[in-house]
């Protein structure tokens, strides 16, 4: 994503009757805007297998949303992932699994 948009930059939602993960996805030394939202996370992702590496999340403004909200069966992975100047970190739920390795996550919260 080349500027930065409002909503969710990767949403991956699984339809309902389906008992196996959508993907994997992918994102490798990549470069995600994320927009400024009231209600939906940068990565939205149900009943997904995602996984993130060396790549950054950029927030120009000061979401009201977590960086991810994942649910429904997901497997979620960062690696060296780095965050910077979000509200909080993330949603995890409906026997959902998240594993950050390395990379640096710093809340708006945690800055001077």
């Amino acid at each position: 994503m080349l500027n930065r948009q409002a909503g969710s930059a990767v949403l991956v939602r699984n339809i309902p009757q389906s008992h196996q993960q959508r993907g994997p996805f992918y994102f490798i030394n990549d470069n995600l805007w994320c927009g400024n939202s009231d209600f939906v996370s940068c990565l939205w992702l149900a009943g997904a297998n995602f996984s993130m590496t060396n790549s950054t999340l950029i927030f120009k403004w000061e979401p009201q949303e977590p960086v991810y909200n994942v649910s429904d069966v997901s497997t979620v992975s960062f690696t060296g992932v780095t965050a910077s100047d979000y509200s909080w970190q993330g949603l995890v739920g409906g026997q959902s699994t998240v594993a950050i390795t390395g990379g640096s996550w710093v809340s708006n919260k945690d800055l001077p």
